[in-house]
Parts: structure tokens; sequence; C-alpha cells
């Protein structure tokens, strides 16, 4: 994916991954990008949380998973400042 090659080049802090992605599943581009950049925080986005997705994303090097149902402009911020806490 297009994503984790950049991580490579660019290095980003955070980068925000939905579990469910064209070209492949987020919890295996996950773990490239943590491969590519190991440094890079990454929050997994589903719409299907369950324990499993959770901990396969976890697993893969994630930070944390989160419901898209959660998610609006206040909750992102709110992620943001838990990671880099």
């Amino acid at each position: 994916a297009e994503a984790v090659r950049l991580s490579g080049q660019v290095l980003p802090d955070l980068a925000f991954v939905d579990v469910v992605l064209a070209d492949e599943d987020g919890i295996h581009c996950t773990r490239r990008i943590k491969h590519a950049s190991p440094a890079s925080r990454i929050i997994l986005i589903s719409a299907y949380p369950d324990r499993e997705f959770h901990r396969r994303g976890l697993d893969a090097g994630a930070t944390a998973l989160v419901d898209k149902k959660d998610l609006d402009a206040a909750a992102l911020q709110q992620i943001v400042e838990d990671t880099f806490r």
C-alpha cells in the first residue's frame, strides 16, 4: 500500500489506519508500517471493534483501536493528546 511505502520515507509520528482497506487489511498494514517506521504510533479505526481485532491490532504494534462511531473532533484531539503523553 502507498501508506506503507511512504511511512519509510516520512517516518510519521502518528498514523490513523482503518482496519478495512481496499488493498490489504489494516492490521497487516500496521505491522508493515511499524517495520518501516518503528517509532510511529498507529491508531487503528474500525466499525467492527471486537476483542479479536483489538488483540490482533495491538499484537501488530498499534497503540490503540478506536470505534468509528466514537470519532468526532473532540475525540480525535483527545486521542492525539493521550498518545503523546
